[in-house]
């Protein structure tokens, strides 16, 4: 499961790192107000999973259990 947040997360040396990279930076040299757009779309998604993949670590392995 660290794995896959890891890659989820575009941590570097992990396949998710490679693809969202070359999509952003194709983004960002298009130097358009479109493609300016989408990369700052592309860097909200992508703080939106890295966040979403630690909140999940924290809440099944390190936060106490809700269960009674």
């Amino acid at each position: 499961m660290l794995t896959g947040s890891y890659t989820l997360s575009g941590i570097p040396f992990f396949s998710g790192y490679y693809s969202k990279d070359a999509i952003l930076e194709a983004c960002f040299v298009k130097y358009t107000n479109l493609a300016f757009f989408g990369y700052i779309l592309g860097l909200v998604a992508v703080f939106c999973t890295a966040f979403y993949s630690a909140r999940l670590m924290y809440l099944v392995f390190i936060s106490p259990p809700n269960a009674n």
